[in-house]
């Protein structure tokens, strides 16, 4: 993960979830993300890739330099082939941290664009995979995540001397999910 104060759109995720399939993945669950159609140029790249070959993509996990701890990453997508474009997609720990997760372990995701209200596999412009290699910043997330989910347990009254333990299950027990394979 870098801190990032590069200039490029970023996007809110206005649906998200997860998706399996035979013929992606081995069947795993891969994330899904759905960025509101007023992207333009995200819905164009979109419909690009799906009349192309696969083309080239650099991700990066970023945040934002700031004296405050922040709770938003970024996954910066830079396009090269077909077409040249850069953005970000925003993830919100509170919201998302599962996303983030899923998304490390699949080392992939689904980007579509859509309307609030939007499902999955539904869009007229159809949806890419894009591979997001497991880089330095897994193990940063792992981090993140663990004093996350042992700050949203001890906000909820787990006694201090179980925190640590249930954080760790909840995390074991939630990666188990992205892990499994459907038949």
């Amino acid at each position: 993960m870098k801190f990032d104060n590069d200039t490029y759109k970023s996007y809110e995720i206005i649906s998200h979830g997860k998706y399996s399939s035979p013929i992606t993945g081995e069947s795993r669950f891969i994330p899904f993300v759905t960025i509101h159609n007023s992207a333009l140029e995200v819905v164009e790249l979109i419909e690009i890739h799906m009349e192309t070959p696969p083309g080239d993509i650099e991700t990066t996990w970023t945040k934002k330099m700031s004296i405050f701890k922040t709770k938003e990453f970024t996954l910066k997508l830079r396009f090269t082939i077909p077409q040249e474009l850069t953005f970000g997609i925003r993830f919100d720990i509170d919201k998302h941290h599962e996303l983030i997760d899923g998304i490390l372990i699949s080392q992939a995701l689904y980007l579509d664009t859509g309307e609030y209200g939007h499902k999955f596999m539904t869009s007229e412009s159809g949806q890419i995979l894009i591979e997001v290699p497991r880089t330095s910043f897994g193990s940063t997330w792992d981090s993140v995540q663990l004093d996350y989910i042992k700050r949203i347990l001890k906000k909820n009254g787990t006694p201090k001397k179980e925190v640590d333990k249930t954080a760790k299950e909840f995390i074991k027990t939630n990666r188990e999910i992205w892990y499994w394979r459907g038949k």
